[in-house]
């Protein structure tokens, strides 16, 4: 599995790892989510009204709350036309925020321009294509887009910090 940070040298867990289960997202989808039925979408390229995702199974924590996403194998890049990723997005996309919005921020959070680094949630329904770009209605299907960035960046902040900051041994005196 590939993970954010690098693997310590203590020997790893045979014990599978648990799904990665946000409140925000139980609280939208229910306590019983088929998490292995959703993809981990991430915007990493924009350019020329081409839209450059990574989609990659759920990811999975372990027992300190670090994610970890399959196998590079396992992910896959694919293009979408930024103008029907976009109008597909005004329709489907259900931002995933810790406080309450008013129905006017809500519309704006689901029109807002793609940004490098936005992050969704959503079932994909192929996993592999012949043509680029492909059509997102092709790539997601039916489904709702769930807009978790905001959870996205503050996992990604929080395990960076934990990461320069390394382990605390509970032993050093504190000066």
């Amino acid at each position: 599995m590939a993970s954010w940070l690098q693997r310590d040298d203590e020997e790893r867990s045979h014990v599978p790892l648990d799904w990665w289960r946000p409140d925000e997202i139980v609280e939208r989808l229910g306590e019983d989510v088929a998490w292995d039925s959703l993809s981990y979408i991430v915007v990493d390229e924009l350019e020329q009204e081409i839209v450059g995702l990574v989609v990659s199974p759920w990811p999975r924590v372990d027992e300190r709350g670090r994610l970890h996403f399959g196998g590079e194998e396992e992910s896959f890049h694919v293009t979408v036309a930024e103008e029907r990723f976009g109008a597909l997005l005004a329709r489907r996309r259900d931002p995933i925020v810790k406080d309450d919005v008013h129905d006017a921020t809500m519309d704006a959070l689901r029109r807002r321009k793609l940004a490098i680094g936005d992050v969704f949630a959503a079932p994909v329904e192929e996993r592999r294509f012949r043509r680029s770009p492909v059509d997102p209605a092709r790539l997601i299907g039916s489904s709702r887009v769930l807009d978790i960035t905001a959870i996205a960046r503050a996992v990604a902040k929080g395990q960076t910090a934990a990461a320069l900051a390394g382990l605390l041994d509970p032993d050093e005196e504190q000066g």
